[in-house]
């Protein structure tokens, strides 16, 4: 339901849409949240540094950082934070997509999460 119908003029509630804009996250409540990049596609760019693209969901990612594959429960360290046109970035945000070139000899499928080394995400068997 996308506005009030003639049609329901029992239901006084919001409507659908309304109701999910209002639950809309807070930009800011979202980069605090720890990182988190859903891979959907893999590159190889040259020996020892593969390319994993997709949607940051939360977080932020800068190069440096020490982050963990899952569910393989592989860890790297990004080498560059890249755009979705191959120019190299100082970091990428909730929000955005993005490139990650990691080191290291990963285990890394399309649909794998990649998060922050300190902050994986939660699993269930």
């Amino acid at each position: 339901m996308l506005k009030s119908s003639d049609n329901t003029s029992w239901y006084t509630g919001m409507s659908v849409l309304g109701f999910l804009k209002a639950q809309g996250a807070n930009s800011d409540d979202v980069l605090s949240l720890p990182f988190r990049l859903s891979v959907a596609r893999i590159a190889d760019i040259e020996a020892g540094i593969r390319g994993f693209s997709g949607s940051i969901v939360s977080g932020v990612i800068r190069p440096g950082d020490d982050v963990r594959v899952q569910p393989s429960g592989s860890t790297g360290r990004v080498a560059q934070v890249l755009t979705p046109d191959g120019a190299g970035v100082d970091r990428a945000d909730a929000g955005q997509t993005g490139r990650l070139m990691l080191e290291g000899d990963l285990v890394v499928s399309r649909g794998d999460l990649i998060s922050g080394i300190d902050q994986p995400a939660h699993t269930a068997d």
